[in-house]
């Protein structure tokens, strides 16, 4: 019997997934092979990673340099509006929309900082893992000693 739309609309996200799943899986094969092209040794894949983490870490460091910048900035911005109204004098629309629009980008930047601190929390244990696996192929291609006759 022919399948009504929802069921398959169903078994096509199934086929979808399935599919994105054997991608994702030879992709991993892929990526564990080249390692064992590209790193000759532990060291190699350390100093590989370290150049990522050290990446990463510049990445954050320069980011936190621009929220502490445009922080600065709306703070002084701020203090400058809540003078004027203490003055008298009203606040002009435009002022009043630069602080929304860079109080919404302050946040984004935050948002994106605490993205890229987990990220570097996660490349440690990635590391493990892909060193982990890298020993396991390694040890797989090197004949075990007392093997032979």
């Amino acid at each position: 019997t022919p399948l009504n739309a929802a069921q398959q609309a169903a078994a096509d996200k199934a086929a979808m997934e399935k599919a994105a799943a054997l991608e994702k899986a030879d992709q991993a094969k892929r990526i564990e092979q080249g390692m064992l092209v590209n790193y000759e040794t532990e060291e190699e894949l350390q100093r590989f990673f370290d150049d990522r983490t050290d990446l990463l870490n510049q990445t954050i460091i320069s980011l936190g340099a621009s929220i502490q910048s445009r922080r600065a900035q709306l703070i002084r911005v701020l203090n400058e509006q809540s003078d004027a109204e203490l003055s008298g004098v009203k606040a002009s629309n435009d002022k009043s929309a630069w602080l929304k629009s860079n109080h919404q980008e302050l946040n984004a930047l935050n948002i994106q900082m605490k993205e890229l601190e987990l990220h570097l929390k996660s490349l440690q244990g990635e590391f493990d893992a892909i060193l982990k696996k890298y020993r396991e192929m390694k040890a797989a291609l090197e004949p075990e000693i007392g093997s032979t006759p």
